[in-house]
């Protein structure tokens, strides 16, 4: 007899149909967001860094949507643990599909994965294995090459997340899980942030798993001009706040960030709407509180000297008495 099967039949169905989509979902590995990976960086902080050095950058250009990228990738992670900030030199990633497109057409960035150094563009042209990356990156560190001593140098005022053993912030050090000082520190992981120099700060135990995420380099931030940059909506420096993507004093506010940078003693400065030069909040508030004390020492001087020219009048019209004259007479 032909027509539609039994309702416990097609239940079946659904029901096997279902299981079969949760193995696929279950078999998909999940991201360990708690080891450490190569910081990726905005198109305005790779200019700027070429700009200011000519010690070696190391690149891997990538983007979201390249399934080809995640073996050399995960080599890249590993190396960057090592290597980044060690001198003076850095091993990063660069997302051409969000906010590194513009570093990826200025480079001629055609084929992904693409890795590079940089400034001197020499492609690397070896396998994806670990191995191999390594070996090319180790062979173009001068100080590796020469046997120098080497040292880990804070990225403004920032070395890393070091986490910590058993949910305790003075436990035993856990380096595999240490995180850069860009990445967020979310919920059960225990640690500190090192500042360098031998200053540590938020010393944290794994706490609640949905605690507010943080990240070292907003909880090292020094100032004594800056309380931080203010974001706002639609590309307007005057528009609404949008407290999500404040940052902190030092943090590089790229070209399509508008708002404000918020100073001591209630100074607002470089209200910006987007397509900007980039800057720190530290710069311009040292900028703007500068002058701020200077025009107010400015307009003291200006009240003291009209004060003293008052005196020195009322003195010749004779409201004033010389005490030293009048004792004599």
């Amino acid at each position: 007899r032909t027509g539609h099967p039994p309702m416990a039949v097609r239940l079946v169905g659904c029901w096997c149909l279902a299981l079969l989509a949760l193995a696929r979902v279950s078999a998909k590995p999940k991201e360990d967001k708690s080891v450490m990976k190569a910081p990726e960086i905005h198109s305005d902080d790779l200019a700027l860094r070429l700009q200011s050095s000519m010690a070696p950058t190391f690149v891997l250009f990538t983007a979201s949507w390249c399934t080809d990228c995640d073996e050399i990738v995960r080599a890249w992670d590993a190396v960057s643990r090592d290597h980044d900030y060690m001198d003076d030199v850095r091993v990063v990633r660069v997302d051409c599909s969000g906010s590194g497109e513009r570093a990826c057409a200025v480079h001629g960035i055609s084929v992904l994965p693409t890795a590079t150094l940089l400034p001197a563009m020499d492609m690397y042209e070896g396998g994806f294995e670990e191995a191999a990356v390594r070996q090319w990156v180790e062979s173009r560190i001068p100080r590796l090459i020469s046997g120098q001593k080497r040292q880990k140098k804070p990225v403004r005022g920032c070395a890393a997340w070091r986490a910590t053993q058993d949910c305790d912030p003075d436990g035993d050090r856990d380096p595999e899980k240490d995180l850069s000082c860009m990445q967020d520190v979310l919920g059960k992981r225990s640690g500190y942030c090192d500042c360098g120099g031998g200053r540590f700060v938020k010393h944290s135990d794994c706490g609640d798993e949905w605690r507010k995420a943080f990240k070292c380099i907003d909880e090292c931030v020094e100032s004594e001009v800056c309380e931080g940059w203010k974001q706002t909506s639609k590309c307007l420096g005057s528009g609404h706040r949008d407290t999500r993507q404040d940052r902190g004093c030092f943090a590089l506010i790229e070209s399509e960030a508008s708002g404000y940078c918020e100073c001591i003693d209630g100074i607002r400065a470089s209200q910006v709407d987007c397509r900007h030069e980039p800057f720190t909040c530290e710069d311009k508030c040292r900028e703007a509180v500068q002058a701020t004390r200077k025009a107010e020492e400015e307009a003291a001087e200006k009240r003291r000297r009209e004060r003293k020219a008052r005196i020195e009048k009322a003195r010749r019209l004779g409201y004033i008495k010389d005490d030293a004259k009048e004792g004599s007479r």
